[in-house]
């Protein structure tokens, strides 16, 4: 799980200079923590994840790679070959 740093006292002190409530502060202090930890959580890709998606990029590159010199290998033998 990633880390952000989230300041919840001075966000519900800020919420109360608001005219909300010490509970209302609580329960949106609350709210907007799990709503940043469940985005943290299914959101951003890891270190891993890019990892994951550069070793399978590779992968896609060499298969295009082979397709095209196999479709290629036909058309570049009639030119080099009298």
């Amino acid at each position: 799980m990633a880390v952000v740093a989230f300041d919840t006292l001075n966000f519900a002190k800020k919420l109360e200079k608001n005219s909300f409530s010490a509970e209302q502060a609580a329960v949106l202090v609350e709210l907007q923590r799990e709503s940043m930890a469940e985005v943290m959580d299914s959101q951003l890709a890891t270190k891993a994840d890019i990892s994951l998606l550069d070793k399978e990029l590779a992968i896609v590159k060499w298969v295009s790679f082979a397709t095209f010199a196999i479709i290629a290998a036909p058309y570049v033998h009639t030119f080099f070959v009298a």
